[in-house]
């Protein structure tokens, strides 16, 4: 009988689960119009990055929400996006929680 090796390799990446990711609804009110919603999207889209996954949630004529899917914390992801200028404009923090932050656009 031969004798066996160790057995295969496995690489460190498989033998670290990855991080759960977070359901997380970001709630922002204060914006005027649909092309100002369109551009406040696509910013906390390239902010959060491609680990992230944003999904339309509500959209009404005071504010709208999304889905945020992501390895971030809520106050992660609400310090992100209150250091991010808009153009024009800021985010400004109103609160958060562990299943929502809340913003408005000024």
């Amino acid at each position: 009988m031969a004798a066996k090796g160790p057995g295969p390799q496995r690489s460190p990446a498989i033998l670290h689960e990855p991080q759960e990711k977070h359901a997380l609804i970001v709630e922002i009110s204060g914006h005027r119009d649909f092309d100002q919603y369109t551009r406040v999207k696509e910013k906390v889209a390239e902010v959060l990055g491609k680990n992230s996954r944003l999904i339309p949630h509500r959209f009404s004529r005071g504010g709208f929400a999304f889905q945020l899917y992501s390895h971030l914390a809520p106050e992660e992801v609400a310090q992100k996006l209150t250091a991010t200028p808009l153009d024009p404009g800021f985010f400004l923090l109103k609160g958060f929680s562990n299943s929502k932050v809340s913003l408005e656009v000024h």
